[in-house]
């Protein structure tokens, strides 16, 4: 669809995401609940982290872009779905060449991780001892004033929340909230 309006597209697979995401044993309820485990914890102890790695996927898809003659680089857009949310939510507040930022079913934050006591794939998202020093919503407050569009922000649980909670998460970051079926974003990319 963004294709068909003319815009230069590039989708990446940050590592753990889209096409480089292991193969998980559908049969085996530990992956259901903790998805990209094994990765996130490999990261954590080489003194890293799976959000920080996939960040830096992202700013270096973003240098091909910008090297491009074809492509103003100073209209890139980021678009985040899911863990790769997270991400691309780091990766834009430490690259400012992400002028615009679309986030669908991002985890509200990482306050909710530690309120409620069960998760779901939450573990490849986490930055440990993050809270010390910020959570997601003052992420996105940094970006102002930048715009940025969450679509169907999720709980631990992954359950969609209803855009008034996240506007309470949220409260003074300068961001659009809605909810949307599937990737609502192009609707809601109108919003301003």
């Amino acid at each position: 669809m963004l294709v068909r309006k003319g815009n230069i597209v590039m989708a990446i697979d940050a590592r753990g995401l889209g096409e480089t995401r292991p193969a998980l044993d559908t049969h085996n309820q530990f992956f259901a609940y903790f998805a990209d485990h094994d990765d996130a914890e490999t990261a954590i102890l080489l003194g890293k982290t799976l959000v920080g790695m996939r960040a830096a996927d992202i700013a270096r898809g973003i240098d091909l872009l910008s090297a491009r003659s074809q492509v103003d680089s100073s209209n890139i857009s980021g678009i985040g779905r899911g863990a790769g949310a997270v991400a691309m939510l780091h990766a834009a507040a430490l690259d400012p060449r992400i002028k615009k930022l679309v986030l669908e079913e991002m985890l509200v934050g990482y306050d909710a991780v530690v309120t409620h006591r069960i998760h779901r794939q939450v573990f490849e998202q986490i930055v440990p001892s993050a809270l010390k020093f910020y959570d997601l919503p003052d992420l996105a407050n940094s970006l102002a004033p930048r715009p940025v569009w969450m679509i169907n922000a999720v709980n631990p649980l992954g359950q969609v929340l209803p855009p008034a909670e996240v506007r309470a998460v949220y409260g003074r970051a300068q961001i659009h909230v809605t909810r949307g079926e599937g990737w609502g974003w192009a609707g809601a990319a109108a919003i301003t």
